[in-house]
C-alpha cells in the first residue's frame, strides 16, 4: 500500500513539473515543456500549452492556446478540426487548402430578426484599396412579403469609394432573381445591358402554319386599312403596351417570323401576278408586231397598185 502511495505522489510531481509553469505573473498555464517558450508582447508563452495572459493593464486576460506545428481538436477519438502551422483552419479535413477549408459539410448562420423592411448580414467584409474602402457582403433581405420572422430573399451587396453598399444581385423568396433591381417581376430581371455570344429562347407554336393551304394571309388592301387605323401590324403589340410591359423576346420573334412568312406569301403572289402581266405584255407585243407586218404588207400592195395606174 505504501508503495502505491509513493508511486502516485511521484507521478503527480512529475506531471506538474513537466506540464505546468508560471505564466509570467498573468495566471496559471499548462505546457508540455515550460522551458520551451516564445515571446509575445513581452511575455513568455509556451510553444505547446494553454495559458491566460493580460495584454495591458486593467484588461482581463486572454486565453492563449499554442501548438508549434498546429492545433487539433478531437471528439470521440477522432480529429475534427485543425489549425495548421501556416494558420489554415480545416473542419472535416486535416489538410486545409485555404484559410478556411470546410470538407463534407455545410454552414448554418442564424441571425436575429431586425424587423420588417430591413436587411441583416450573413457574411460581410470590407477591403481598403488606395486609401478608399469597398464593402461586400451577403444579406438576408426582408421586405415584409415573407411574413413575420421570414426572410424574403438573399441580397448580394457591394460598394466602392466608401459608399453605402448597393444591391448587385437579389434572390427573392419566390425564386425571382434581380440584377440592378430590388423588385424582379420575372424569374430573371436585369436593369441594364446584357452581352452574350448566343441566347437561346424556347418557343412554341412556331408559325409554319402560315404555309398551310388553308391559311388566310389576307389582302394588302385590308392590311393598309388596319395600319392606317392602328398604326401597327395586326397581332403585334402597340408601342404603349411595350413601354408598359416590356417586350417578350420569344413571342416577338415568333410574331416577326409570322409576318415575314406572310410577306413572303404576298411576294410570291405578286411575283405570279407580275409574271402574268409580263406574259400578257409579251403576247401583246407579238400581236402588235404581227399587225404591223400585215399593215406594212397592205401598204406595200397599195403602193404597187398605185404605181400600175396609167
Amino acid at each position: 500500500m505504501k508503495r502505491l502511495i509513493l508511486i502516485a505522489m511521484l507521478s503527480v510531481g512529475a506531471f506538474a513539473k513537466a506540464q505546468t509553469f508560471d505564466a509570467g505573473g498573468n495566471g496559471p498555464a499548462v505546457a508540455w515543456d515550460g522551458a520551451d517558450r516564445f515571446n509575445y508582447l513581452g511575455k513568455p508563452v509556451a510553444h505547446y500549452g494553454l495559458g491566460w495572459y493580460s495584454e495591458a493593464m486593467n484588461i482581463p486576460p486572454y486565453m492563449y492556446m499554442s501548438g508549434f506545428s498546429g492545433i487539433k481538436l478531437f471528439t470521440w477519438g477522432e480529429a475534427r478540426m485543425i489549425i495548421d502551422g501556416n494558420g489554415k483552419v480545416g473542419i472535416g479535413t486535416l489538410n486545409p487548402e485555404s484559410k478556411l477549408h470546410l470538407q463534407d459539410g455545410s454552414v448554418f448562420i442564424k441571425t436575429l430578426r431586425a424587423g420588417s423592411n430591413s436587411e441583416y448580414p450573413l457574411i460581410s467584409g470590407t477591403q481598403a484599396v488606395n486609401g478608399t474602402s469597398g464593402h461586400a457582403g451577403i444579406y438576408l433581405y426582408e421586405d415584409g412579403s415573407g411574413g413575420f420572422g421570414q426572410a424574403s430573399g438573399l441580397a448580394f451587396k457591394v460598394s466602392v469609394n466608401d459608399a453605402s453598399p448597393a444591391t448587385a444581385l437579389l434572390i427573392k423568396a419566390n425564386g425571382n432573381i434581380g440584377i440592378g433591381t430590388d423588385t424582379p417581376r420575372e424569374k430573371f430581371s436585369v436593369n441594364g445591358n446584357i452581352r452574350a455570344r448566343e441566347i437561346k429562347v424556347e418557343a412554341t407554336n412556331w408559325p409554319d402554319y402560315v404555309f398551310e393551304e388553308d391559311y388566310k394571309v389576307g389582302k394588302l388592301e385590308e392590311l393598309e386599312s388596319y395600319i392606317k387605323m392602328n398604326k401597327h401590324l395586326p397581332d403585334m403589340p402597340a408601342a404603349k403596351e411595350i413601354a408598359a410591359n416590356g417586350l417578350e423576346l420569344g413571342e416577338m420573334v415568333r410574331l416577326q417570323q409570322q409576318k415575314i412568312e406572310e410577306l413572303t406569301l404576298h411576294l410570291i403572289d405578286k411575283d405570279k401576278a407580275l409574271k402574268k402581266v409580263e406574259l400578257e405584255n409579251t403576247q401583246l407585243k407579238a400581236k402588235q408586231v404581227e399587225q404591223d407586218t400585215v399593215i406594212k404588207k397592205m401598204i406595200e400592195r397599195i403602193d404597187r397598185i398605185e404605181l400600175k395606174k396609167p
